[in-house]
């Protein structure tokens, strides 16, 4: 999604639109950041997003995230794709007391959280307490600019990803994960 300027304000003013009308507040219960009956609460991070948080909370990436716990048999290899913030006792590791204590770093995930676009379309793929709560005009809007920046980001990694698939061959190890910058191998 590569918008010109007139494109991306009426795609944005659009799905602004429709967020009002669904209604959102957060209301704190942190169900989005533990793991329910009907979900896991994994939440892939880019590299970008990852160093962010090691900046505020002067952590060690290993200390941030994983690789993704799916993997991939490509070329003879184990392949995982991105990473997903550590998790203990199946809830998000920087879930403290009930707040996140990485807020204002959080991915975009978090940010965008119980919406996301698929092809351009609002869609809500997760139970939310909060929805159908009244936002507010401007709220609504800071909301539909953080999806279309989640989308352009989450484009952009995916294009660098098909990039790197490109070089899986002549990577050395055999468990790996490919991010936006590259083929990284995974020991242990």
């Amino acid at each position: 999604m590569n918008y010109g300027t007139r494109e991306r304000h009426t795609c944005l003013t659009s799905i602004a639109t429709e967020i009002q009308r669904l209604g959102f507040q957060c209301v704190g219960c942190g169900e989005c950041c533990t793991d329910t009956d009907e979900g896991s609460a994994l939440v892939m991070v880019s590299p970008d997003e990852i160093r962010a948080i090691m900046k505020v909370t002067g952590l060690l990436w290993n200390e941030i995230a994983e690789p993704f716990p799916e993997m991939t048999n490509i070329e003879g290899k184990e392949v995982t794709f991105e990473w997903t913030l550590i998790r203990h006792n199946s809830q998000c590791r920087f879930l403290i007391g009930g707040k996140c204590s990485v807020y204002d770093a959080r991915p975009w995930i978090c940010r965008t959280y119980p919406f996301n676009l698929e092809d351009e379309k609002l869609s809500i793929p997760s139970l939310c307490q909060g929805i159908g709560l009244p936002i507010c005009k401007r709220e609504a809007q800071m909301l539909a600019d953080d999806l279309l920046n989640r989308a352009e980001a989450e484009r952009l990694e995916e294009d660098k990803i098909a990039f790197y698939l490109q070089y899986l061959s002549q990577s050395a190890g055999t468990n790996l994960v490919i991010d936006g910058e590259g083929i990284k191998s995974i020991y242990g």
